[in-house]
């Protein structure tokens, strides 16, 4: 890693923050080697390399158990994500799940129809666009208030794309 060139790559940063987390690897080291992992896969998302992305979440799992049910569920959102964009749709789903689980955990009601919106969407990627439409207008119909106002939108841009696709 350290005879990556360092000026304008991204990638080559990338790695350097997980290699210095590793080599400081306490609680505080763990936290950041999280950070760095979920940075990593977002960037391997951005540049089109999905596999390698969902490669970098499957590493950084047990790390995340560890860390409580907030950062497992953005890990389960992430990986659920990366699955869905693939195509692995048993995948995503149990993903999604986790995220659901995790966020059920601690009562985050935002966290809880993100997860929901995410396996709605899976249902969208497998075709059944009536199930789909359902969940994500249930999901829309408890998404009231200020705090939940982001995904009441998320909620509307999927519901979009389903009637696009019907």
């Amino acid at each position: 890693v350290g005879e990556l060139p360092k000026v304008g790559h991204i990638e080559a940063n990338h790695l350097m923050g997980i290699a210095r987390a590793l080599a400081e690897f306490d609680r505080d080291g763990e936290r950041r080697l999280r950070i760095n992992l979920l940075a990593y896969s977002w960037y391997l998302e951005e540049a089109g390399h999905l596999a390698e992305a969902v490669d970098v979440v499957a590493v950084s799992e047990p790390f995340y158990r560890t860390a409580g049910p907030h950062e497992l569920t953005n890990l389960g959102m992430t990986a659920g994500r990366f699955h869905r964009t693939l195509a692995h749709w048993d995948l995503a789903d149990r993903s999604y799940a986790l995220g659901y689980e995790s966020a059920e955990a601690r009562q985050d009601r935002r966290g809880m129809l993100l997860a929901r919106l995410g396996r709605a969407k899976v249902l969208l990627g497998r075709g059944n666009l009536p199930e789909a439409r359902r969940q994500i207008e249930a999901i829309i119909a408890e998404a009231e208030g200020k705090d939940l106002a982001d995904a009441r939108a998320w909620g509307y841009s999927d519901l979009a794309a389903v009637f696009e696709k019907m």
